[in-house]
């Protein structure tokens, strides 16, 4: 497994092609970077998306640990990857999901999305960010709320 590392995270994948996919996939569009060269992507884009998580929502301090994230070529990989952790469910899988206990993000590279991604970086800034975590059910609020205002101008106080 190869791994590759930037400023807030930790990045594992079996090969180039599928994190050259999943870097394209949170690479906000422009026709400049529809043209480019899966190549010429670099890492940096991950580190702008989870710094701009912060801003959004309002938190701005330094990460004591990186966050790491397992990337799947497809579904099929994910769900079994979802099964051996947790076990076969009959309800219905996330498209992508952190593990509050393994602090890891699991994603499938090709339904990944710059939002979806700041859904998810928005658990572990949270995490970490407050001494006692907050209810699940309000981090997951406040990951949707990140996740439909990543681009909205955000107020300074």
């Amino acid at each position: 497994m190869k791994q590759t590392e930037t400023k807030y995270a930790i990045i594992h994948y079996n090969n180039d092609e599928i994190f050259n996919r999943f870097i394209r996939n949170i690479t906000p569009f422009s026709f400049g970077n529809w043209f480019r060269k899966p190549d010429v992507f670099n890492v940096s884009q991950i580190d702008k998306l989870y710094e701009r998580v912060q801003k959004v929502l309002g938190i701005d301090s330094e990460s004591s640990t990186k966050i790491t994230i397992k990337l799947f070529a497809n579904r099929k990989n994910f769900v079994n990857e979802y099964n051996r952790l947790y076990g076969k469910t009959n309800k219905k899988l996330p498209r992508s999901l952190y593990d509050f206990y393994y602090k890891v993000i699991y994603v499938n590279v090709k339904d990944i999305s710059e939002g979806m991604l700041a859904h998810e970086f928005t658990h572990p800034i949270f995490r970490e960010y407050f001494r006692q975590a907050p209810p699940r059910v309000l981090a997951e609020i406040l990951a949707t709320y990140v996740e439909s205002h990543l681009h909205d101008k955000v107020k300074e106080y």
